[in-house]
């Protein structure tokens, strides 16, 4: 996949989770930032899920970035307000040059931003 500079044009933020507990033995949850990146945020499908009798939204996208050799399934992606969970990540022609990353963002807990 050769891609232009031009078309990364949205500024994301790569996160992943870490737990560590208190005191008093809770566990405290919380997003840390690896790096931002330049990448694209393309629409791939909408879904609807129904779940305790809402009605919750949930979109599905496709983000290009460059190669990022640390990131996988239990990171998230971040741009303005809205966090994407990241459901699959595909190296494109296995060159270590460019990554898709299926994400999706609404339903899912892991979503929400401190």
């Amino acid at each position: 996949m050769k891609i232009r500079a031009g078309r990364l044009r949205h500024r994301l933020t790569l996160q992943y989770k870490t737990e560590s507990r208190t005191s008093t033995g809770d566990v405290v949850t919380a997003w840390v930032t690896d790096s931002t990146v330049w990448g694209a945020i393309e629409p791939a499908s909408g879904k609807e899920y129904i779940a305790a009798s809402q009605t919750q939204n949930e979109s599905n996208v496709r983000i290009v970035i460059r190669y990022h050799a640390t990131i996988n399934d239990t990171w998230r992606v971040v741009n303005d307000s809205k966090a994407y969970s990241i459901i699959n990540i595909i190296n494109e022609d296995e060159r270590d040059r460019m990554m898709v990353l299926h994400c999706s963002q609404g339903v899912a807990e892991q979503n929400s931003l401190p």
